[in-house]
């Protein structure tokens, strides 16, 4: 589960929805302070969960404790980039719009890949302003 205090800072749940299935729940970065943190004000994130950092088209892994998964995407939900990525690395994507931080592994655990189309929704239903 989240950390309670760093939860408070983000938005409400999210699903991340791919071929029809919930395969996430995710939280949104929702000020310029938590997306600048990213995932070092939630870790750890459990299987099932992710972090979405909108806008947002760059990141970095400095000062994380392991690699993580990460899935750039345009403002389609379209998958641009996915890769695990190591310790004190940089990745950019620029036609990215948001990135989801995922626990390492989770990329392929749940089958996401460049190209897929990821359905981003608040659980109440309503769009999310990410897809």
């Amino acid at each position: 589960m989240l950390n309670t205090g760093a939860a408070q800072k983000l938005s409400t749940a999210i699903n991340i929805i791919s071929s029809g299935k919930i395969v996430l729940q995710a939280f949104e970065a929702k000020t310029f302070y938590a997306r600048l943190r990213g995932l070092h004000a939630v870790w750890p994130l459990a299987e099932d969960e992710a972090l979405i950092i909108a806008p947002c088209n760059a990141i970095h892994t400095l000062t994380m404790s392991s690699p993580i998964d990460v899935a750039f995407i345009d403002a389609e939900g379209v998958v641009l980039k996915a890769e695990t990525l190591a310790r004190y690395r940089c990745r950019r994507c620029a036609k990215a719009e948001s990135v989801i931080e995922m626990t390492e592994g989770t990329l392929q655990r749940v089958g996401i890949h460049v190209g897929d189309v990821l359905n981003i929704r608040n659980k109440s239903k309503r769009k999310s302003s990410i897809a």
